[in-house]
């Protein structure tokens, strides 16, 4: 029974899993913040913009964004003939967003008291005290067609951030007092805001919250891309609390941007301590440089500080704070890279922005360029880990610099800037150094072994993986074929396979033993 004894002890030892082979050794790398106190980090959409050519507060604080109100104004420059149109004056401000590395954002007023009245052309309906008739057939057609023509040349322009769904009210600001008339009746008013939306798809369009929460919710309704507004931002009774308090408004910013403009009278209070607090509690992307009643020369310190925070947390505010991958990287290997984001920020970005790995050469070339997978758009604040697999080209033994770069997909942004030390002037973040090497990997443990790293999610990069395979063989003639168990395993910083095989044999049946 000897034999016996040794195919089982043969078929054991091949059934036996291999050790699971040491884990590489992993190195986080951390990136440094930059303090809230150090100077503005300019990115677009978000912080301040330039308000109607109001130059930034305090001066010499960065602005990407531009925004035109009174530079374009429906009859004096876009249609002086029913159906002919005139937007020079918006690709003036698309020129100039451009010029800055941001976008602008515009609104088209069809009434205005004291800066021009009445800005629809002459043979669009009015009624006798001046003020547009905005029940009228004649107003409502005129401005669907004036936004379908604007959709139409300029929806797809990445130089536009955004459309303020105006059109009815003061200043288009939806706020019409008893004086200027009769108010628009409700499908009339979703005429206006339908208008708008449609014409503009794929580009935000910016509803007032300053009216009836029915035209709101109507206009979120409609689309995902409809975002807030607030013209008397500051004021002490805080005129978000009524519509923010609702549903349909109260969670919008995490899919739309919160814009707002200061208010330009004195409401009481202090008025940059309220926007502070306002940008905190109503997640705020975007503040105007203009239009509010303390001038910076009259700010007292502790207002400044107020008025620069706001301006700062305004929008999103991106840090990446950990990097964690293998220190020793080999050709054709595919890593696992955990990376920890941060938004300092009271709101997320809305554009699509593409973070990536790379390693660099020792003449900064780049070696490796790979796309992560983590979505700032869904970092509303907080952190976050993400977890990306990422395969290894071949590449020559050494050092690689490791660095990280959130570029635009589209091409017209320059890569984000984060609140990160050590840019480079090609907008990526170095954060340390691994080693690629050509042969067999270090295995964790012992004094050329890094600790392995640790992030609150508690992800790591995983072993190698090993796999236990059946075969078959071809038996000698005359002996039947069994199956055999090949046991493929990966041993322990070795690119080597250690392949066991064994092969048991039997008579054919039909042949006896002979007693003795």
């Amino acid at each position: 029974m000897g034999w016996l004894a040794s195919m089982v002890m043969g078929a054991w030892l091949a059934l036996t899993p291999a050790p699971a082979p040491p884990p590489t050794p992993t190195v986080t790398l951390t990136g440094e913040d930059i303090p809230l106190s150090a100077a503005e980090i300019p990115n677009p959409m978000r912080g301040q913009y330039e308000w109607l050519g109001i130059p930034s507060v305090p001066s010499g604080w960065p602005t990407m964004d531009v925004y035109y109100r009174d530079q374009f104004q429906w009859a004096k420059q876009g249609e002086r003939q029913p159906g002919v149109y005139d937007f020079s004056a918006i690709e003036q401000g698309l020129a100039e967003a451009k010029k800055r590395g941001g976008r602008l954002g515009f609104r088209v007023m069809s009434y205005c008291p004291g800066a021009g009245d009445n800005l629809t052309p002459s043979w669009v309906p009015r009624l006798a005290n001046g003020v547009p008739d905005w029940n009228s057939e004649g107003y409502l057609q005129a401005w669907e067609k004036l936004n379908a023509a604007l959709g139409k040349r300029f929806n797809q322009d990445p130089r536009l951030g955004f459309v303020d769904i105006a059109g009815f009210g003061s200043c288009g600001e939806w706020y019409n007092p008893p004086e200027n008339g009769p108010d628009i009746t409700l499908p009339n008013a979703k005429r206006i805001i339908r208008a708008v939306v449609n014409a503009f798809p794929d580009t935000f369009t910016i509803m007032n919250v300053n009216n009836l929460e029915e035209r709101v919710a109507y206009a979120y309704s409609l689309s995902r891309k409809v975002g807030s507004r607030h013209d008397c931002f500051g004021l002490p009774d805080d005129l978000f609390s009524a519509t923010f308090a609702a549903p349909s408004s109260f969670d919008r910013w995490k899919v739309a941007p919160s814009i707002v403009e200061w208010c330009g009278r004195d409401g009481g209070g202090d008025q940059q301590a309220n926007g502070l607090a306002q940008t905190r509690a109503h997640h705020v992307s975007m503040l105007s440089s203009g239009n509010f009643p303390t001038s910076w020369a009259q700010m007292t310190p502790a207002q400044r500080v107020a008025f620069t925070t706001a301006n700062k947390l305004a929008g999103y505010r991106y840090s990446i704070s950990a990097l964690t991958l293998p220190q020793h990287l080999q050709p054709g290997q595919t890593i696992t890279v955990s990376s920890r984001w941060t938004n300092t920020g009271v709101a997320p970005t809305y554009d699509t922005w593409q973070p990536q790995l790379l390693l660099l050469r020792p003449d900064h070339s780049v070696a490796l360029r790979a796309v992560l997978g983590v979505d700032l758009r869904l970092l509303f604040t907080g952190s976050t880990t993400h977890s990306d697999r990422v395969s290894v080209p071949q590449l020559a033994a050494g050092q690689y610099q490791v660095a990280l770069q959130v570029v635009d997909p589209q091409g017209y942004f320059a890569p984000l800037r984060l609140a990160t030390q050590g840019r480079t002037p090609a907008g990526a973040y170095p954060l340390g150094m691994v080693t690629v090497v050509a042969g067999a990997l270090p295995a964790a443990g012992g004094a050329a072994s890094a600790s392995p790293s640790t992030t609150s999610s508690g992800e790591v990069a995983p072993p190698a993986e090993h796999s236990d395979t059946a075969a078959s063989v071809t038996a000698p003639s005359g002996q039947t074929r069994l199956p055999v168990v090949t046991m493929v395993g990966v041993a322990a910083g070795l690119a080597t396979l250690a392949v066991t095989v064994i092969a048991v044999t039997r008579p054919r049946p039909g042949r006896r033993r002979h007693a003795r």
